[in-house]
């Protein structure tokens, strides 16, 4: 991935570098050094960015959700009964509504992993003052 296409992705999804570089597992440095065409992600980085931009091109048009942190706002003992791949509290990435099924989101964990079908009520979006 060329750095201006990795720009214009992080941009396309609403973060920082701070936060993009969260949800890819790396440093604000390395997101910075890639930007800027000073390194280069490996390819397990890329891939994850594809899958990313491919979550971003599938949102539905009118989503006004598009690319905001969140904490999971559910109990921790239903967390640990259905073994999500989160606990209460944990940040994630909410990519927005998934089209077909109101109500539900595509998230991104911390470790870059996508998941679908969630409800979107399970998080709070973080304020200005939390992020």
């Amino acid at each position: 991935m060329k750095p201006l296409q990795i720009k214009k992705l992080r941009r396309k999804l609403q973060l920082t570098q701070e936060k993009f570089a969260e949800v890819l597992g790396v440093s604000f440095a390395t997101v910075n050094r890639w930007e800027n065409g000073k390194a280069s992600p490996q390819a397990d980085r890329v891939k994850r960015m594809g899958t990313l931009e491919a979550e971003g091109a599938n949102r539905h048009h009118e989503d006004p959700v598009c690319g905001y942190l969140a904490k999971v706002d559910m109990p921790q003992r239903v967390c640990e009964r259905f073994e999500y791949p989160f606990k209460e509290g944990d940040t994630v990435l909410v990519l927005g509504d998934i089209a077909n099924m109101p109500g539900h989101c595509t998230l991104v964990t911390k470790d870059g992993r996508t998941y679908f079908g969630y409800h979107t009520a399970d998080f709070r979006k973080l304020t200005e003052e939390e992020v």
